[in-house]
């Protein structure tokens, strides 16, 4: 959870502020199917001059990146304005029945107005119901024949569900099977009922039987659904309509109406069609279809059916479903099935046409200012489209050549174009033409066209060099570079050290800071420029005036660029904020690389909480990225992946992101599993997912395994297995390992009584991949096991840690040798590693804690520790 410092009213409030407009902005409900939730900000009177409030999410009930998308921005309201402005955030729809889930837009650093609260409730409507769904709902079956029903859950449920189907006493019918069994994987699959009817002597027409379904288990109880049998008549004459339904493309629809046995008169009945009640699958006639009526004639002697014609009309909007019924009435020499005045059934009109996004190209000149990149829709839809983007350097370089882009378009119903535009940078330098892109991901009631998802943005150059031969010779040979940069007026103290060949540099920024920026060049006929976000608020130095002052907040880059005709050099000076944790480089060999390092430093804050966040650091200890909000897993992703078409680059817990470090989506487990755990998380080169979790069992006996005094296990909870879950990108299981299905190899009641977490034995906390098979760090445990996944089997190939499991197990036991400590536990990191020659190691980081063996009871200590 975000914190950001209260922003409201004080009592010591200057008076001259009451006269500053406030804003106006209220909570938001809306529905997951809409895809987000729209929050609109406004001024309740006109601001002398320009007002500004920065914004950002925090969770709730809600959780960024599993129910909404994280944002964070700044609003900007011209003088004399009190127009409202939007703040989108993006919802995510999922499978599961849930209640409502709520997080906050918070406010802070207003100027130029007034908050009179610092935030307010976005809540996000759960559109899954524990509902049965029945098609058809109505039946007609002939007397000694059959027909048949399908029933399917609308979402997953919590666990096994058992629907159980009750014909009413006394009702001719019989159905089988009269139980259905729905579990977490097979919930979305339909299951038949037949119903059969029996034959009985009389010629009257029965009423419609109601079939009763009723729900049991996995959080379905009050689930119930209904499905009308009409038992047709063979000792009269029954007029029977059956459903039907065609694609809008088809131009009609074609309704069969039959009698179940011949008639020796003439058989007329009058037919018209209906609209269905009002709601969002209601066809409007005239509109959708061609409202129509008649009479249909059966000639005596004869039961052939007759059709009933309907023309749909087919329009290019991506829609629903949508339904409308014919009605059959006043029959002669013949009888209604189901004995009633009226007899209907629906007719579905079904959509076939499917919205697709897609997004053109852009190309502008350096002096442009902004490049536009047009997103289209084709074709319309009645429902709210929404699309992320992003940016991602290819030749152009992010906040030097452009600002970067990122966020989400909104298509309201019938909406077919929006735009996005990405501010250029003018530089003075004669060089080639640069390029970018700009990605779509993540649609909500569209496709992606998979051709026209990502598009390139091409930054044209319109500067040409000067003439070299009068150009200085003693300048063309001086370094191009920096003589001097300082950065004062913030919170803390520009580091490391400035030196000319040092280009990055970290400082310590409070929100809304004005700065001053000095700067001088090793090379006089060089020019320096301060980057603005908009080019045209570009500062050039001039030679009398070193120095510029700028406006900054703590998560801004400060950018000076040295050119001259041929060359340039960038100096970035990264903000952050100032309760980021101190980095410092102790000591720095010659052999250290120039890479990169992904951390997640944490620090303690007054109050007790925990304040963390998400870096890479150069060799010079400077935060090259940051982002607010721990994870126990940030690094890059070491071989080529794609999700949804867009490239993976970095792993953030159990969510991918892009580029620009944007969330791509968040993976969870499926059932079984019942919770994921963020210590570890793996996408393989084939982009399938490999999760860590646990599956709770309430019924899980302790007690056949753990002396009940050395039992630390209360008997009355719900003990969490470990398990290891691999899926593809549809979210369907392709691998599967449950701790408690190897509990004899683990020795489970010696080794997994640490108990560090009351509900859980094993407690998983690393997994790595190596030819094919899974390293499995089990803390909980002691143990490293090596899994059977290339081979499908699951087993333990062998067990590192603890004791020894016996000839009861099949898993190799490797016993340590040699080791001063005796043991590790508690430990992190497990990896195997291939040193040469088929000799292989497993290297681990020892905590030292929660030991069982020889260093229970001694000082704690933590170590990095390899085994042959």
């Amino acid at each position: 959870m975000s914190h950001l410092p209260a922003a409201g009213p004080s009592d010591d409030t200057p008076s001259a502020d009451q006269a500053l407009p406030s804003l106006v902005v209220g909570p938001v409900t809306g529905a997951e199917r809409d895809g987000v939730l729209a929050f609109s900000a406004g001024l309740s009177a006109a601001s002398a001059g320009p007002a500004t409030v920065s914004y950002a999410t925090a969770d709730g009930s809600a959780e960024a990146g599993a129910d909404y998308r994280e944002v964070r921005g700044t609003l900007t309201f011209a003088p004399r304005s009190t127009a409202a402005q939007t703040v989108w955030v993006p919802v995510f729809d999922d499978e599961a029945a849930e209640g409502p889930e709520t997080f906050e837009l918070r406010w802070h650093d207003a100027r130029g107005m007034r908050l009179p609260v610092d935030r307010v409730t976005g809540t996000i409507t759960d559109d899954d119901q524990r509902a049965l769904g029945v098609e058809p709902t109505s039946l007609s079956v002939i007397e000694g024949r059959s027909g048949s029903y399908r029933v399917v859950l609308r979402s997953r449920p919590a666990g096994p569900v058992t629907v159980s189907i009750a014909v009413p006493s006394g009702a001719e019918l019989s159905v089988s099977p009269a139980v259905l069994e729905f579990t977490p994987d097979n919930w979305d699959s339909a299951q038949s009922v037949t119903v059969t009817a029996e034959r009985d002597s009389d010629a009257l027409a029965d009423p419609p039987v109601s079939v009763r379904l009723k729900a049991a288990g996995g959080g379905y109880a009050d689930a119930t659904a209904i499905v009308r049998v009409t038992v047709v008549e063979l000792d009269v004459a029954s007029l029977v309509v059956a459903p039907a339904a065609a694609a809008e493309g088809s131009g009609r629809i074609s309704f069969s109406v039959s009698l179940s046995v011949v008639s020796a008169q003439v058989v007329t009945v009058g037919y018209a069609t209906r609209e269905a009640p009002a709601g969002p699958e209601a066809a409007t006639g005239g509109r959708d279809y061609a409202a129509t009526s008649g009479t249909l004639r059966f000639p005596a002697g004869s039961t052939a059916a007759r059709n009933i014609e309907v023309t749909v009309h087919d329009d290019l909007l991506d829609e629903i479903d949508e339904v409308f019924s014919v009605e059959l009435s006043n029959p002669s020499h013949a009888v209604l099935a189901g004995a009633g005045a009226t007899l209907s059934a629906d007719g579905t009109i079904i959509d076939d046409d499917h919205s697709q996004l897609s997004i053109a190209d852009g190309t502008v000149t350096e002096g442009g200012g902004v490049m536009r990149f047009e997103v289209t829709l084709a074709p319309a839809n009645a429902r709210t489209v929404t699309v992320h983007y992003a940016s991602a350097d290819v030749t152009a370089t992010a906040a030097a050549d452009y600002t970067p882009a990122s966020g989400t378009l909104v298509f309201a119903p019938g909406n077919t174009a929006r735009t996005i535009e990405v501010p250029i940078a003018d530089d003075n330098l004669d060089e080639q033409d640069e390029e970018f892109t700009v990605t779509l991901s993540v649609a909500v009631n569209a496709a992606i066209s998979p051709p026209a998802r990502s598009a390139t943005g091409t930054i044209e150059d319109d500067d040409e060099s000067s003439n070299q031969e009068n150009a200085d010779p003693e300048s063309a040979n001086v370094p191009l570079g920096l003589s001097l940069l300082q950065v004062t007026g913030a919170s803390g103290e520009m580091y490391p050290a400035f030196a000319a060949d040092i280009h990055h540099y970290a400082l310590a920024c409070d929100d809304a800071t004005t700065v001053r920026v000095t700067a001088e060049s090793l090379n006089n006929a060089a020019r320096i420029t301060l980057l603005r976000a908009n080019p045209s608020r570009n500062h050039v130095f001039g030679a009398g005036t070193p120095y510029s002052a700028v406006l900054v907040d703590m998560d801004d880059d400060i950018v000076v660029e040295v050119a001259d005709a041929d060359r340039s050099v960038r100096y970035v000076v990264h903000c952050i904020p100032p309760d980021f944790p101190t980095i410092a480089v102790l000591h720095r060999s010659e052999e250290v690389s120039e890479g990169l390092l992904f951390v997640v430093p944490s620090r303690i804050m007054p109050g007790g909480f925990w304040k963390s966040f998400q870096a890479i650091l150069d060799n010079n200890g400077v935060p090259r990225f940051h982002k607010r909000g721990g994870a126990r897993d940030f690094r890059p992703v070491d071989h080529p992946v794609t999700y949804q078409g867009t490239p993976v680059r970095y792993l953030n817990t159990t969510s991918l992101l892009d580029a620009n470090f944007q969330n791509i989506a968040a993976i969870s487990v499926v059932p079984p599993a019942t919770g994921g755990d963020g210590h570890d998380f793996l996408v393989t080169p084939d982009g399938t997912f490999v999760n860590i979790g646990g599956q709770k069992d309430p019924d899980r006996d302790m007690s056949g395994y753990l002396d009940q005094d050395g039992n630390p296990y209360p008997t009355s909870m719900a003990i969490s297995d470990a398990i290891i879950q691999e899926t593809n990108a549809d979210r369907t299981q392709l691998f599967y390992w449950n701790s408690w299905d190897h509990r004899d190899t683990l020795n489970f009641d010696v080794d997994c009584r640490v108990a560090n977490f009351p509900d859980a034995y094993a407690t998983l906390n690393s997994i790595r991949i190596y030819a094919g098979d899974i390293i499995a760090s089990l803390r909980g445990c002691a143990q490293v096991l090596r899994i059977d996944r290339s081979g499908g089997t699951g087993d333990v190939v062998w067990k590192l840690g603890g004791t020894d499991p016996g000839s009861g197990s099949q898993a190799e036991y490797l016993e340590l040798v040699d080791d001063p400590a005796g043991e590790f536990c508690g430990q992190h990191d497990a990896t195997l590693m291939e040193r040469g020659g088929g000799r292989e190691t497993v290297v681990l980081f020892d905590n030292g804690v929660y030991c069982l063996g020889p260093r229970k009871g001694s000082p704690k200590f933590s170590r990095v520790v390899e085994y042959d």
